[in-house]
């Protein structure tokens, strides 16, 4: 078994190496990004290395392992900057963004101070040890302990990026990259494999219960998170690029710097509620916005245009910003991204009964940047796909 699990190892060693390198060369890379993404698959992988050099014979330097063993911890902090530079406008690495390595320190502090733990438990002894059952061993105890950081940092990086979620929607017509819809299924899959690692190594508090070899599953959950961000990179190779700086050109008025976007983008985001308590807009100045809004889709339809966003909508309306999102939400009842999508499905709808356009073009037409959601939005405002909308038509 200890073979196989330094093979199992080894080969999940060099697809991190391949990724990480993959990520550091990508051209047009963004620099903040891609390096902590790399920063955390470099950490998870010493885990790997030290699976190996424990079943190495005749490796005697405990104190090495326990050192690589550390290391592989940092892989969640890394993550997690990793998630804040994509949900932040204009991120800049700051002294408060190390803030997010504390859980880390105050982990390492719990293996070297108040466990008091030896150089050498990265040995079969300890393991041995661990399947006592109760009391738990010291390995079982921090076993616990680090899948329950684990499972902080990513519920952490899960708000965050659904917080990102709900005000992009109020500004973009469009959800490809921008709602980083793609990291919020990684982080949930990553999420869930650490709740189901927790209740497995909670388990093994009972006597005699081993489930697997132990470190399995752990390397399992790296080894799969790898293949995942691969197959991400593979299929859809933008998602890696550099990112425009979205959050600046929704503002009106000139930016003078970094910090002043990031704060313009913040206090935009918060809930409409407290957003518009303070509202200039009256209800008159509102009625006659929504008139000249439906007009202007009606006569122009600027929702042809797939990556329109709320900024470029309200410099043709003529109307601020801030007063068109408080019309839309009031009136649509709705936030920009589905109030956009709904003239587009009507105009699909339209395209269908023509019966001169396939499928993927009236997507298209209809100011869609992707097939999946026109397929998504068509379905969720009709109850039918273009498919079944277009048989339907077609046998009137």
């Amino acid at each position: 078994m200890n073979t196989v699990s330094s093979v199992y190892a080894a080969g999940g060693v060099f697809t991190g190496i391949m990724i990480i390198v993959a990520l550091l060369k990508r051209d047009n890379a963004d620099r903040y990004a891609n390096r902590f993404l790399a920063a955390s698959l470099a950490c998870s992988i010493c885990y790997l290395l030290a699976i190996i050099l424990m079943h190495i014979d005749g490796f005697n330097y405990p104190s090495v392992i326990v050192l690589i063993v550390m290391l592989s911890i940092f892989s969640l902090p890394f993550l997690f900057l990793y998630v804040k530079v994509l949900t932040t406008p204009c991120f800049d690495l700051s002294i408060k963004d190390l803030v997010c390595f504390i859980p880390i320190l105050f982990y390492l502090l719990l293996n070297l101070i108040i466990f008091d733990y030896p150089l050498n438990f990265m040995n079969q002894a300890s393991f041995d040890e661990a399947r006592s059952g109760w009391p738990p061993s010291k390995i079982s105890l921090l076993s616990v302990v680090h899948y329950s950081i684990s499972g902080i940092y990513l519920m952490t990086a899960l708000m965050r990026i659904r917080a990102h979620r709900t005000s992009i929607l109020n500004k973009h017509s469009y959800e490809y990259k921008v709602t980083l819809g793609w990291l919020l299924r990684l982080i949930t899959l990553y999420a869930l494999l650490v709740a189901f690692g927790l209740i497995i190594a909670t388990l093994r508090w009972l006597p005699g219960v081993e489930l697997w070899p132990r470190s399995f599953y752990s390397m399992t959950m790296i080894i799969f998170i790898y293949y995942l961000i691969a197959f991400m990179g593979i299929s859809q190779p933008r998602i890696f690029s550099a990112r425009s700086n979205e959050p600046v050109e929704q503002f009106e008025g000139s930016v003078q710097n970094k910090s002043q976007a990031t704060e313009q983008f913040i206090t935009a985001s918060k809930s409409n509620k407290k957003k518009y308590k303070t509202s200039t807009l009256t209800i008159h100045a509102e009625e006659g916005h929504w008139s000249d809004l439906q007009a202007l889709m009606i006569e122009k339809k600027p929702y042809l245009k797939n990556d329109l966003r709320i900024v470029e909508l309200a410099n043709l309306a003529g109307i601020p910003t801030s007063h068109l999102s408080q019309t839309i939400n009031h009136y649509a009842g709705r936030n920009f991204f589905d109030f956009v999508n709904g003239y587009r499905v009507d105009e699909a709808k339209q395209l269908i009964k023509q019966q001169q356009w396939s499928i993927t073009q009236i997507a298209l037409e209809s100011g869609f940047n992707s097939q999946s959601v026109f397929f998504k939005q068509f379905k969720r405002l009709t109850g039918m796909t273009p498919k079944q909308f277009q048989r339907q038509f077609s046998q009137v």
